[in-house]
């Protein structure tokens, strides 16, 4: 979705001149920019999925909880139920917490390795 969105973005900015130099395919100054933009859309589009999931997947357990508890007649079966529903949310928060974790690691090796990628080409076409 957003590297269709981020072509789009290119091939209308080459329609501008002051661009249209800037993206000379010999000289690519905006790659990295570019590249981690591209990056942090992802990144975001993939936390954004977590965190839809994560609501629905809360939404039906919390409905779930109410009819549950709405049927219950004893107190301590009650008790004992409001517990594990409690004690699987905190779960259920932990992983989420974790997987977004992973994806944040994820998208800063990803920036890192680009950057020093572009260092690189800039420390190279400095050399040259």
């Amino acid at each position: 979705m957003f590297d269709k969105m981020f072509t789009d973005l290119q091939s209308s900015m080459k329609t501008f001149q002051p661009f249209q130099d800037l993206l000379n395919t010999n000289n690519k100054p905006l790659q990295p920019v570019a590249e981690l933009m591209v990056l942090q859309a992802r990144t975001i589009e993939k936390l954004i999925t977590q965190q839809a999931h994560f609501y629905t997947e809360c939404t039906e357990a919390m409905a779930q909880q109410v009819k549950t508890v709405a049927e219950m007649k004893d107190i301590s079966s009650l008790q004992e139920a409001q517990y594990t529903f409690v004690q699987e949310m905190q779960e259920r928060v932990g992983n989420l917490l974790k997987q977004n974790l992973d994806i944040m690691n994820e998208a800063k090796e990803s920036a890192t390795s680009e950057l020093e990628a572009a260092k690189t080409r800039a420390q190279a076409s400095k050399a040259s």
